[in-house]
């Protein structure tokens, strides 16, 4: 699955592009991506800053069909800008100059992994520098995977993990967590949306292949 995706909001809500917004003076956190296929995301920490690995499955289905890398911008912009930033955006993907070259927006590297299955349901992984956007999620106490719904978080051993609906699409929901350094997100882009269980059996498998 050769693409470059284009991902709206600090929490990696998957769009097709920025086209569509109604106003052109709105701002927005622009973050873009491209497919680097079935190489291994180590070959890719030094630049990103951070390791991660992506499990071969995460359900009895979804399994590991493509990996990308991508560079977000904290500072929010404009329509006009970002379209401006997308081709030195692209660059800085892999480039550290060009990365230097956007610090005023404070850019941040992403590695994602996309999973499907044969009805073509589709779910992302999607690991990211700590930014000010993704809480310190790390718990004191380890206690048992179960869910809160006064807090709608979960725990893994000593992982907490917040269960979220997507910002943008009201249909799905997300599962974030923070861990050594590095957040986390898992979200469905395809197909009718995961439950609590099934949340946290995905990320029991993410958290248990990056120990």
């Amino acid at each position: 699955m050769k693409q470059k995706l284009i991902f709206l909001g600090l929490f990696l809500v998957l769009l097709s592009n920025i086209a569509g917004a109604q106003n052109s003076g709105e701002l927005f956190n622009l973050s873009i991506s491209k497919s680097i296929g079935p190489e291994d995301p180590k070959k890719y920490s030094d630049l990103l800053g951070y390791s991660v690995l992506f499990p071969e499955n995460i359900t009895s289905s979804h399994m590991l069909i493509d990996t990308s890398i991508g560079l977000g911008l904290s500072q929010q912009v404009t329509q006009a800008e970002g379209k401006v930033l997308e081709e030195n955006m692209t660059k800085a993907i892999e480039d550290n100059n060009a990365f230097t070259a956007l610090k005023k927006y404070n850019p941040f590297r992403t590695m994602a992994g996309f999973y499907s299955n044969k009805e073509r349901t589709s779910i992302i992984v999607v690991a990211t520098m700590p930014t000010k956007a993704f809480e310190q999620m790390e718990a004191k106490e380890k206690t048992k995977a179960a869910y809160d719904a006064k807090t709608k978080s979960f725990m893994i051993d000593n992982i907490k993990c917040t269960w979220r609906q997507l910002q943008e699409d009201k249909k799905y929901h997300s599962v974030i967590w923070h861990k050594n350094g590095v957040s986390y997100m898992i979200f469905p882009i395809e197909g009718k949306d995961f439950t609590v269980d099934d949340a946290t059996n995905i990320a029991k498998k993410v958290i248990g292949i990056n120990k």
